[in-house]
């Protein structure tokens, strides 16, 4: 690579230049990488030989890079550089690195081409699972990456064989079964023609209902379906399909459908000495798990409770650690009629929850007490002099669900005041616009951040 530079002149690097200009540069240099490879291949004895060699050596010793691969495919054999390119193992840096993917596209690519027909469609599957290496990879970017199936759908094979095929589970010793990602699977076929998606929807009807189908494979279809269904963008379907979904339940093998109509049943085991105190409560939602988040990092149970026979517009959102002893619901009912009333006491909090009847109040607890400033997470982007002045002692932490998806954190102080911390854009409160809210801007790679850190009185009176 280094003759080929030296005979291209590729641009040298200089101190000044900024990225932008630096970019630029080489882009322009690499446009011309084909017709300056072709010229040396022809006519320059020297780059041809050393190509050849770093060939032979790569083949041998089972290495590779793009450069090589790129000039392989175009001057001497395109079933060589598709070997190279296998063997050429890409491991993105972070979750936003795309070089795996984009290597994997290649692949696909070159197969094609040459008609490998079995490392085409490995490669397609590949990409449609993000089946590839990263040293990191968050939520956030997995969720964004496509799955690129309709490309794949105008092919003349059969696509249903494939998805449906790699979703199903066996006992696969040598390692020839492709197994894809059921929640990948639900995407591919969300995005797919009504025709594809009715006989999806019908073949998995039909395992789940065979009863020579084991449960491991039948609990996984289900766990597809379900993914399907929150993926499809027509709601009146949606709603269908919960229905459709509803009527599989007694076909389930008898240990999974008691976990479905009873999805609380760990926690209930779990707190079982204090099983009439937990059935003071609706449960929306429970597990245990070990878990690293915002406000605890640990094995801990988890839950979320409302009060039986209420509006359901306060949550209480509990983590509770585990440790050498199961931490007790106890913990919060000695302190839950404090807080609850607090928060029922606060004029401009309940002016906020009122302002639309979708809003709903989560009041966070974890293990003994309500607001925990675990490894200062809530007070690190906090202005110096806020943190000083404030007292956390005795403080709620709590948060606000908006209509569409919007939450907002607080925290309400022990003297009645209302810290407001990060906010979504165009965010409004009752009497302050998106402006009057908004003190710092934070942008990352895919999105961008709003600060508040706005304080309020009880009544509502902005106090910085």
């Amino acid at each position: 690579m280094n003759y080929y530079e030296l005979k291209t002149n590729k641009p040298p690097y200089r101190k000044e230049q900024d990225y932008i200009a630096r970019r630029d540069e080489l882009n322009e240099w690499q446009s011309k990488k084909e017709k300056f490879a072709d010229s040396l291949y022809a006519n320059d004895r020297n780059f041809k030989n050393l190509l050849l060699e770093a060939l032979d050596y790569a083949e041998i010793n089972k290495v590779s890079n793009g450069d090589l691969e790129d000039f392989t495919t175009q001057l001497i054999s395109e079933k060589r550089a598709l070997e190279l390119m296998r063997q050429n193992r890409q491991v993105g840096n972070c979750s936003f690195d795309n070089g795996p993917i984009i290597q994997q596209k290649r692949i696909a690519s070159l197969a094609s081409k040459t008609q490998n027909w079995n490392v085409f469609i490995k490669s397609f599957l590949n990409i449609m699972n993000d089946n590839v290496s990263r040293n990191a990879n968050s939520n956030i970017a997995s969720n964004a990456r496509k799955t690129y199936i309709e490309e794949l759908a105008k092919l003349d094979i059969d696509i249903n064989k494939i998805l449906l095929g790699s979703n199903v589970r066996i006992a696969d010793t040598m390692r020839t079964h492709y197994f894809s990602d059921g929640s990948k699977i639900a995407k591919a076929y969300a995005n797919l023609n009504s025709d594809k998606q009715e006989y999806f929807e019908n073949t998995v009807f039909e395992i789940i209902k065979d009863k020579e189908i084991d449960a491991f494979n039948k609990l996984h279809f289900y766990n597809t379906l379900k993914n399907y269904q929150y993926f499809v963008k027509d709601s009146i379907e949606r709603i269908q399909l919960e229905k459709d979904i509803e009527n599989l339940i007694p076909f389930l093998p008898k240990e999974i459908k008691s976990r479905i109509e009873n999805p609380n049943k760990q926690l209930y085991d779990l707190l079982y000495r204090e099983k009439q105190t937990l059935d003071n409560f609706d449960i929306k939602s429970s597990i245990i798990a070990n878990i690293y988040s915002y406000s605890f990092d640990g094995d801990c149970w988890q839950a979320e409770l409302i009060d039986k026979n209420s509006d359901g517009r306060i949550i209480y959102d509990l983590t509770m650690a585990i440790g050498e002893e199961i931490t007790p619901l106890q913990n919060f009912i000695d302190k839950k009629n404090e807080l609850k009333s607090r928060v029922e006491e606060h004029s401009f909090l309940q002016k906020i929850i009122n302002d639309n009847k979708e809003n709903k109040i989560y009041i966070k607890f974890t293990t003994d007490k309500s607001f925990v400033n675990h490894r200062n997470r809530v007070t690190e982007d906090m202005p110096k002099e806020l943190v000083d002045e404030l007292e956390f002692e005795n403080a709620i932490s709590l948060y606000v669900s908006f209509p569409k998806r919007k939450y907002v954190r607080f925290v309400l102080l022990n003297n009645g005041n209302l810290l407001m911390l990060g906010i979504p854009k165009d965010f409004e409160l009752p009497g302050y616009k998106f402006e009057d809210l908004m003190t710092k801007e934070e942008k990352s790679f895919l999105s961008t951040s709003y600060k508040s850190f706005k304080l309020f009185d009880e009544k509502g009176k902005m106090l910085n």
